[in-house]
């Protein structure tokens, strides 16, 4: 699926962070295929791993700040986030709004990268 990303075709591209397994999402450039901007921020968080026991690859703390002032604003425009944060959590002198993602940003992950299980299913709570 593609977007427009400050005036520019993108797409998201889903990761995993190796070191915790917390999804990970980054704005790549169409056509060229070039990362534009993290759009998540990785850390050691006690917080972060207990949302992640409960809602899994579902949740992604959002890089909000800095260069990527406004990144919680695309992606809700976007619909790819659910409207309000789980939690903030504080690192140094920024806060990280945690998200739930989509069921439209769910199925768009599961499109890209081979499913963990053979349990998963596209998503649809419409």
């Amino acid at each position: 699926m593609s977007y427009t990303f400050r005036g520019a075709p993108a797409r998201i591209q889903f990761s995993t962070y190796m070191n915790n397994g917390v999804t990970s999402m980054t704005i790549i450039s169409i056509p060229e295929g070039d990362p534009i901007a993290s759009v998540t921020v990785n850390g050691p968080w006690a917080t972060l791993r207990e949302l992640q026991k409960i809602h899994g690859e579902r949740i992604v703390p959002v890089k909000d700040y800095s260069e990527n002032t406004g990144m919680v604003d695309f992606l809700l425009k976007n619909e790819l986030i659910e409207p309000f944060p789980l939690d903030i959590i504080p690192s140094g002198f920024v806060l990280i709004p945690v998200y739930l993602l989509s069921d439209k940003a769910l199925n768009e992950l599961y499109a890209q990268r081979p499913p963990v299980n053979q349990t998963r299913k596209k998503v649809n709570h419409s």
